[in-house]
């Protein structure tokens, strides 16, 4: 799997050699074209020769890729640094400088959150959500209860007697309710 991924890379490293002479002129060599030629081929045996490559090879085929991209990364720079600012196109600053906000450490770290998220979410299943359901107006009818009545005393029970006029001296005594039920089991 490595091993298709440093095809990718030298690939990549040979056709932006390639492209700038279409991008950015200023910066174009004569063997540029011969040059991003043989990295392609090389990207190619790579990609045809992944299986067979393993152990101390993928190791050492690794170490050169990445010294080749970074060869090419600083070749690229070197030249556009060399260029004079007044033969520099505006549509090749333009190019330079938003390839230049690729090439910070910050950046590449917002890219990699962003993947990590993505493909945290990938594998997950979300349920849509329920639908809500229809706000309708209604009126609401507020409805009170009917005052109640006094229920007629049971016949059967005797009504308290009327306290006498307390004096000063005297303490009250409170007279004994009587509930229904208790006054049926009294008699």
């Amino acid at each position: 799997m490595l091993v298709y991924l440093l095809a990718i890379a030298v690939a990549t490293g040979s056709l932006s050699v390639f492209l700038a002479a279409f991008f950015v002129p200023e910066i174009h060599r004569q063997n540029d074209f011969l040059w991003s030629g043989v990295g392609l081929l090389y990207a190619l045996v790579l990609w045809v020769t992944a299986e067979q490559i393993g152990g101390g090879l993928l190791l050492g085929q690794a170490a050169g890729v990445v010294f080749l991209e970074w060869a090419i990364l600083q070749m690229l720079r070197s030249r556009w640094l060399l260029v004079p600012t007044e033969q520099r196109s505006a549509q090749s600053v333009t190019l330079v400088s938003k390839l230049a906000d690729l090439s910070t450490l910050q950046t590449w770290q917002t890219i990699i959150k962003n993947l990590q998220i993505q493909l945290q979410s990938f594998g997950k299943k979300t349920e849509p959500p329920a639908p809500k359901p229809p706000i309708t107006q209604t009126t609401a009818v507020l409805e009170t209860e009917p005052a109640k009545t006094p229920q007629p005393a049971d016949p059967t029970t005797p009504e308290p007697p009327a306290p006498a006029e307390a004096t000063a001296t005297d303490t009250p005594e409170p007279a004994p309710e009587q509930t229904g039920d208790s006054a049926q089991t009294e008699s």
